[in-house]
């Protein structure tokens, strides 16, 4: 039976080998401990009683083994680590003409259009009422309607009597503003209102005033300056009709390539006419992208 135990202390200890230095002085103090008391009953050959374990010596090795296994258990068991939880986003109201951007953080605001918006105050640009929020870079109406109770404009001191001396001028229409029109837009000189109205007939309108932006020199910097100072009706555009324009006329848009426009004149050269714009997607004549910006341009016979 001795040697046995002594095979399950063995076959235990070669299983659990790696501990550090300070577990390893314990181990040997108490197997030191077990060894002193379990000598006198192997080397005294003038004892009368037979060279087995007491239980007293079942005991110590219990100890030990139960030792040894608190220690395995201590090194096996993982660290956890607390984390510190990061505040939850609670949206509050806030003033967009003062609101800061550790301020919009705290309240969930999504940060890409928080960025717009402190760009579009350093432009000089100011909100007056709640409806000029929806015209930041990234509002959408879904958007707009989330955040539209939590936005608070204080007004300024002597803010009426400031509207009183000097009036709000008219918004000046993007698409339907000549060049002396377009010259009462503060940012805009005579350079930009050419390349404005230059853009606008070959477009054939604007949609949304961040077309601006394919304006070469222009920045968004000045789009966010004049946006409170324009207006956009994106119904005025000019459609082209696909069925009866011609190859070089279609790739005079800005939106045509080479490619595009050669291939709508092979499809009409094939089938005679497109029933409707959406053939142009059907027969993969444009790519998802190219259709999805173009479409707003096109008809067929209208």
């Amino acid at each position: 039976m001795k040697i046995a135990t002594l095979r399950g202390m063995r076959k235990f200890i070669k299983e659990y080998f790696s501990f550090t230095r300070s577990e390893l002085r314990i181990i040997v103090i108490l197997a030191v401990l077990i060894l002193l008391s379990l000598l006198p009953r192997m080397f005294f050959r003038g004892s009368s009683q037979p060279n087995t374990l007491t239980a007293e010596d079942h005991a110590a090795i219990d100890s030990f083994i139960q030792s040894l296994e608190k220690i395995s258990f201590e090194k096996s068991e993982p660290v956890k680590r607390v984390r510190e939880a990061k505040p939850i986003p609670k949206p509050r109201e806030f003033d967009p003409n003062t609101v800061t951007t550790a301020e919009l953080e705290e309240v969930g605001f999504p940060a890409k259009i928080g960025g717009n918006l402190i760009r579009y105050r350093k432009a000089g640009g100011k909100f007056k009422a709640k409806a000029d929020f929806k015209k930041l870079y990234g509002i959408s109406d879904s958007l707009y309607t989330v955040w539209e109770r939590y936005i608070v404009i204080e007004e300024m001191e002597g803010f009426e009597d400031y509207k009183t001396q000097f009036p709000v001028k008219p918004l000046v229409e993007l698409n339907a503003a000549d060049s002396v029109g377009l010259l009462e837009v503060s940012g805009i000189g005579p350079y930009f209102a050419g390349k404005i109205i230059q853009y606008r007939n070959r477009l054939g309108g604007f949609l949304y005033i961040e077309q601006l932006m394919e304006i070469w020199g222009m920045d968004t910097g000045r789009i966010e300056s004049i946006r409170n100072q324009v207006s956009l009706d994106s119904l005025m555009r000019v459609k082209m009709d696909i069925n009866t324009i011609t190859k070089e006329d279609l790739r005079k848009h800005p939106y045509v390539s080479s490619r595009m426009a050669e291939s709508i004149q092979k499809y009409l050269q094939f089938a005679g006419s497109f029933k409707s714009v959406e053939d142009l997607l059907q027969n993969r004549l444009l790519s998802e992208d190219e259709y999805t910006k173009l479409r707003p341009y096109l008809t067929v016979g209208e």
